[in-house]
């Protein structure tokens, strides 16, 4: 079975090689955020902190982290509740205004308690996801980021176009990768859309946008949200896990 699975995906490298014009990208870390507007250079992000943490006491214990203080205290419930209006309908958990976070994504199965993203989470769900990291962390620095060599670690994700054409690459797979490798001091990392994922959200799209056209988000609503991205950089989730 692992032999079958080690063929797939090198079989697979074939197509994603031929592929490669239209599904990949090189970007620098200034150019990518995560799905709450977090940078992951010139920002603030919960992952790159611990990091660094780490990085100057290998003893450090998970709860004396800012990965524990992340994922106890940022307690997600709708993307809605990051752009302080309260009059607004709430969006459902990972649903943007353009449609899920992942096209495949079922609400009812995602589990905020089990969620790597955010809170709230159980001291053993941070001890496992600090371990994982640390592991991941040092696996990287040792062999590197070679996503042509292992199974599902291209890092994912979709483009968000403003009006003025700036473009920021949300990470929606990867986002421990992608951390890592800008904590590393990575000027170019190789990513990826994917078939999964809508490939580009352009804000001059905003009316055909699937919930603002089903009239479920409004059209400022949506608007806010969207500048999130280009707005923030990540403080703004710092100043909720530091009140």
């Amino acid at each position: 079975m692992r032999l079958f699975h080690k063929i797939k995906f090198y079989v697979g490298n074939i197509f994603r090689f031929i592929a490669t014009p239209f599904f990949e990208y090189s970007i620098h870390p200034k150019d990518a955020c995560t799905i709450f507007g977090a940078r992951f250079h010139n920002g603030w992000h919960h992952i790159i902190e611990t990091l660094k943490q780490y990085d100057e006491n290998h003893k450090i214990n998970y709860k004396d982290t800012v990965m524990y203080s992340f994922l106890t205290k940022f307690i997600f419930k709708s993307f809605t509740d990051l752009i302080n209006e309260p009059n607004e309908k709430k969006l459902e958990p990972f649903m943007f205004p353009w449609g899920p976070a992942n096209i495949d994504l079922d609400i009812n199965k995602k589990s905020l308690l089990k969620s790597r993203f955010c809170g709230p989470s159980t001291n053993e769900f941070i001890k496992n996801e600090f371990d994982r990291t640390i592991k991941l962390y040092e696996k990287i620095k040792n062999e590197g980021y070679r996503p042509y060599f292992f199974g599902n670690s291209f890092i994912i994700g979709t483009w968000l176009i403003s009006d003025d054409n700036k473009s920021v690459f949300m990470v929606l797979g990867g986002n421990h990768r992608m951390a890592i490798l800008s904590h590393l001091g990575l000027k170019k990392i190789k990513v990826r859309t994917s078939k999964k994922l809508l490939k580009k959200i352009k804000k001059e799209e905003i009316n055909s946008w699937l919930l603002v056209k089903s009239q479920i988000c409004s059209f400022n609503h949506a608007k806010k949200l969207f500048n999130i991205f280009f707005k923030e950089n990540g403080n703004h989730l710092k100043k909720i896990i530091k009140t």
